[in-house]
């Protein structure tokens, strides 16, 4: 597994490679240039960019919620992402009618592994990069989206894309509409990979901690 900052490392280097596989020689668009000559280049950039993103999300809020419980387990500390997460689920304390006593810290454990079980399964479930998405995947592991309309815009905008994208490759032509420039979508790439850095950012200041050392690294 890698750190949350290789993962961003890694995930700018892919970018870099689709945006020269894909769009860069169009950048800027000669005047004598029609959309008919890039738009299956800018379509692919769009699908693939959106794909990396998402999964790197997926995989951040994964190690986030790991690392959460691993300090728990291991130090007792406490992060804000255990609070959210069982309160996003709706995890309840269930009293053991046993004989024996349960201890706290086992009653927490299994809470604890409870919402993790159900958060990867909607992670499993995720399929898209737009606010709502990323709302249900950052705010119950405690990382605050970032309130700028510029990043946001780009995020919808390269969601809807690829929907459209999407729906048109298999052959629904409704999703045909006017072709996305190659300028326009690098700005929304660029833009989707400044909230990724911000993301990262936030998941360091969480733990205040040297990301080499997180478990399965």
């Amino acid at each position: 597994m890698q750190t949350v900052i290789n993962l961003f490392i890694d995930l700018k280097k892919y970018i870099e490679l689709l945006e020269d596989r894909f769009i860069k020689k169009y950048i800027p668009v000669e005047p004598e240039i029609g959309p008919e000559e890039y738009e299956q280049f800018v379509k692919a950039y769009c699908l693939l960019s959106h794909a990396a993103i998402e999964e790197y999300m997926e995989e951040v809020v994964l190690k986030v919620i790991e690392k959460s419980i691993d300090d728990w387990t291991r130090e007792r500390k406490i992060v804000d992402g255990l609070l959210t997460l069982i309160s996003y689920y709706g995890i309840r304390l269930k009293i053991d009618e046993g004989v024996d006593e349960v201890k706290v810290f086992d009653y927490l454990r299994k809470m604890f592994k409870e919402a993790k079980k159900e958060f990867s399964k909607d992670i499993e479930k995720n399929h898209g990069i737009a606010i709502i998405n990323l709302r249900r995947l950052l705010l119950p592991v405690g990382i605050d989206i970032k309130q700028d309309l510029n990043l946001k815009n780009s995020l919808n905008k390269l969601s809807s894309e690829r929907g459209i994208y999407a729906h048109f490759q298999r052959g629904d032509r409704k999703g045909a509409k006017k072709v996305l420039s190659p300028e326009d979508a690098q700005k929304y790439v660029e833009d989707c990979l400044s909230f990724c850095e911000d993301i990262k950012n936030k998941a360091l200041n969480k733990f205040n901690y040297i990301l080499a050392n997180w478990p399965g690294t």
